[in-house]
């Protein structure tokens, strides 16, 4: 990657590559996507219409050309995420991307059992490898790859394969909170649960999100 330092990134200003150096990580980029930073809301944008600082991750997350896996976190975070908690840290390193929970961002007793946490860092998940098809790369996914380390979320290991974009990553910067009426007359097809082996590995390569194997994983 080149970047031999760590940075902590609130998600408003993660596509302007600011941040503040943590420390040397032995060649990997520490990404800490949490919620929060020291910037007023009001200052920011958050108030506005569409528009400002606080919308650019939204308006600029495909723009940059050249950044390797770097690029698919910028899909990552702008995942739907319980309460805003935006539990989530991504390391990058090589063709390696691993996500972790963020237990400081926990919600507390809304979220005991960090269920609601899970299912956030699920979504970053889903919108990482919708962004690993779009630009030409396989994946081999590794979920809970360490026994030892809860809050190791997934491991994401990219391979070269055709670009394949989708309906859904298309759809990445237009997700927003919906409190219209569903159509309940709307069938759903229900896909076949992966395999769980020790770890958890799902495959996929062009147009193939989700797909399981029945992994390699070491007990």
């Amino acid at each position: 990657m080149g970047d031999k330092k760590a940075r902590r990134i609130a998600r408003g200003t993660f596509l302007k590559g600011a941040g503040a150096t943590l420390g040397a990580t032995l060649g990997a980029t520490l990404v800490l996507v949490a919620g929060g930073g020291v910037w007023r809301a009001a200052d920011q944008g958050v108030f506005g219409v569409g528009e400002g600082p606080a919308y650019e991750p939204w308006e600029n997350w495909r723009t940059n050309e050249g950044e390797g896996p770097i690029k698919l976190v910028r899909a990552a975070i702008l995942a739907a995420n319980a309460h805003n908690s935006q539990p989530w840290l991504f390391r990058v390193e090589g063709s390696r991307i691993d996500l972790f929970a963020d237990r400081e961002r926990n919600i507390g007793t809304v979220d005991p059992y960090l269920r609601e946490m899970y299912m956030s860092l699920g979504c970053a998940l889903e919108n990482l490898l919708l962004a690993a098809e779009a630009n030409g790369y396989g994946h081999e996914l590794a979920l809970l790859p360490d026994d030892s380390n809860p809050a190791h979320a997934a491991r994401t290991d990219l391979t070269s394969a055709a670009a394949s974009a989708s309906e859904l990553y298309e759809a990445i910067p237009d997700r927003h909170t919906n409190r219209g009426p569903y159509d309940t007359g709307r069938a759903i097809p229900r896909p076949s649960p992966p395999t769980r082996s020790s770890p958890w590995i799902i495959t996929g390569g062009t147009g193939s999100t989700g797909t399981s194997s029945s992994g390699t994983g070491t007990g």
